[in-house]
Order: structure tokens, then sequence, then C-alpha cells
């Protein structure tokens, strides 16, 4: 079994010395091999090192580097790594716990910077495209529409429901007053699509649907900092702000 696998090589870790790792060596490549397609990793995994030594794989370093090609092991900042083996490949190594030879190399000389726009930012900007909150009642009703709905309802609804049962005690504020609004069609994958990527980009595609973008769905958010929908059998709970359902 997979973790018969892990004790193998842990006591081989433990007992190695000059000459009881290199004739395992076809045994502990295979095994870690094989740990890796199965995705079973479980505590602390192990890498055959360039020096045909067993290393704590967070030791180890995989090679994606021109330099350093004979290297067994570097320094840097007074720790030492341990390259891996050339015959364990680098996805391998890196499922198990292993850096990059590179990245590692050049940390302190570089950080990485990417243009990026928070969540909830963007969701500003959107309302503010949707000043009124009668656009709410428009792009629903635009969006059963292009779903090609045949039945759309509206209910208020003034019921407080308890919380003995919520899937996160944050949730207790939601659980008052509530706007539904029903239609008769069943979501598609590009209707999930729409709504996660914001911009929608399927709808872009496809004149025949009315609503901007994909965007429309948004502007409950002028009423809302956690809409829902149901749609066949499954939930679904927007949190932008991260608030109510918290890791």
């Amino acid at each position: 079994s997979n973790e018969n696998y892990y004790q193998i090589l842990h006591r081989l870790y433990a007992e190695q010395n000059t000459e009881s790792v290199p004739k395992h060596i076809e045994l502990i490549i295979s095994i870690i091999l094989t740990l890796s397609k199965s995705n079973y990793l479980s505590g602390v995994a192990y890498l055959l090192g360039a020096d045909e030594f067993l290393h704590p794989a967070a030791e180890c370093l995989f090679h994606d580097s021109t330099g350093h090609s004979e290297r067994k092991r570097v320094e840097k900042r007074g720790t030492t790594y341990h390259i891996v083996h050339a015959r364990i490949p680098r996805y391998v190594a890196s499922q198990f716990g292993a850096k990059s030879l590179k990245i590692t190399m050049l940390g302190g000389f570089w950080k990485y910077k990417g243009q990026y726009e928070k969540l909830t930012t963007r969701l500003h900007s959107i309302l503010k495209e949707y000043e009124s909150k009668i656009d709410v009642f428009k792009e629903l009703l635009q969006n059963a529409d292009d779903a090609k709905a045949n039945t759309v309802k509206l209910l208020i609804d003034y019921t407080s429901h308890p919380n003995e049962s919520l899937i996160q005690s944050a949730m207790e504020v939601w659980q008052g007053p509530a706007l539904y609004f029903y239609n008769d069609a069943l979501f598609t994958e590009e209707d999930f699509e729409n709504i996660m990527k914001i911009f929608g980009e399927t709808k872009l595609r496809d004149t025949s649907k009315i609503g901007k973008f994909g965007l429309g769905f948004n502007t409950v958010y002028h009423l809302t900092d956690l809409p829902s929908f149901v749609s066949g059998e499954y939930i679904h709970m927007l949190d932008p702000t991260r608030k109510f359902l918290v890791d």
C-alpha cells in the first residue's frame, strides 16, 4: 500500500549509509513515482538526491537552471540544499515539496510583481455604471430572457430563519428578510462561467444575448453583499468580501 511505501522510504532514510542507498536506487525511484501517480503524500516526504542519498523534500531543489549542472548540493544564506536526482521529474519533485533551484538562488534579488485589481474594487466600479437600484430588476429580467425562461416571479419574504445549523456562524446576519427572483430556466456551464468571470466573455461572443457582457448580474450587490442562487442541484453563494464564508 502507499503507507507501506512511505514506511520503506522512511526506513531507508533512517538507515542509509555509504552503501545502503545506492543499491536501492531503482526501488526508491519506483516508489517515488508510484506515490506521485497516486497523489498520496502524507507526513515528511523524501526525495532521492543527485548524491544518491535520501533527503527530506523540503531540503531539496529540482534542477531548472543553466548553471550548477554538476552540483549535488548548493548553499544559500547558510542553508544547504540538495539537488534532486536527474531521474526524478521536476513535476514530481515539486509535488513532493521540493523548490525550484533557479528561484531559490535568485531569491532576494527579485520579486514577482503583477498588475491586479481587488474583486471588491472591480465590483464597486461596476455598480457605478449601474447607479440606479431599479437596474437590479432590469438586469435580472434580461438574464432570464437570455436564458430563454418562460416564467419570472419576484417574492419579498419577511421570514426570519433560525441560526442553529448554519455552515458558518457569520451567516447569522443573512437569516432575515430576503428578495427572491425566480425564473424557470436552468443555468448552463456558460452561465456559471459568465458570473465567475464577472465580464462575461461568453456573452460578449453571443450577439443573441441582450445582457451587457454578463456584467448586469453584479447589480445585485446594490442590495446584498452575499448573493446566492440555486440552479439544478447546486446552490451558489458569492462572498467577494470574504466575511461570511471564511475558510
